[in-house]
């Protein structure tokens, strides 16, 4: 018994984060028992009462897709109510995305994104950044990321 109810807690918090994102969340009913089904609702019913805040997600691109912790949940600008926590935000896909921002949700929060300057370095390739056609526009890139890390 202690078992099922160790497993039942953890499904619930799964369900939890992943309704922190997309509240409209369902699972089929063929597919899942009617007990799996009345975990997660139970679990959505318990997210009524969690303090939400404001995200908006800007980007210097409009109509970008909008990742939170791995999810599309829309396109920029974006802007929704969610609930209290901590979240991983990504904007574009692909080549063309964003570098990962971790964002404090326990206010209103704005995250603006730019992925003409994001876009061109590739953390995974080391410190390089992508071919641009003259050294003044590298520098240019170089200048704009030093800005947007803060140094």
């Amino acid at each position: 018994m202690l078992q099922y109810l160790e497993q039942k807690a953890a499904a619930s918090e799964l369900f939890l984060e992943i309704l922190r994102v997309q509240e409209d969340f369902a699972l089929n009913r063929i597919e899942f028992p009617p007990s799996t089904r009345e975990l997660l609702e139970l679990t959505r019913a318990l997210m009524t009462g969690l303090p939400r805040f404001e995200l908006q997600v800007i980007s210097r691109q409009p109509g970008q897709p909008v990742y939170v912790n791995g999810f599309l949940i829309g396109r920029t600008p974006f802007a929704r109510r969610m609930v209290s926590g901590e979240y991983e935000v990504v904007v574009g896909e692909g080549e063309r995305r964003s570098f990962s921002r971790d964002a404090s949700l326990h206010s209103d929060l704005v995250l603006e994104f730019d992925l003409d300057r994001e876009a061109g370095f590739h953390p995974e390739r080391g410190p390089c950044f992508e071919a641009v056609a003259s050294p003044e526009a590298t520098v240019a890139r170089g200048a704009a990321l030093a800005n947007a890390l803060g140094a």
